[in-house]
């Protein structure tokens, strides 16, 4: 299976699409603070928590920083709308 993956990486096409993909991360202007937490996981984790979130609520708790940091100026309009 790696061996496939990394055939693929090292091809023509996976090249173009990692290109392609790194140009798209780039324009994302905003910022989420969940680090390496899927936004399943999440949700997962504040279900157990006995605090059902719909996705709206999802994306609200991984864009919104933990006490002390600043909220990035898009999400923070996003977030006002």
């Amino acid at each position: 299976m790696w061996t496939n993956l990394v055939e693929f990486w090292s091809s023509d096409l996976g090249k173009k699409r990692s290109e392609i993909r790194t140009k798209n991360r780039g324009k994302n202007r905003v910022q989420h603070y969940s680090g390496t937490r899927s936004h399943a996981c999440i949700r997962a984790n504040e279900g157990a928590k006995r605090n059902k979130v719909d996705k709206l609520g999802t994306w609200l708790l991984t864009h919104e920083p933990k006490k002390g940091l600043k909220l990035d100026d898009v999400s923070a309009m996003r977030k006002v709308k």
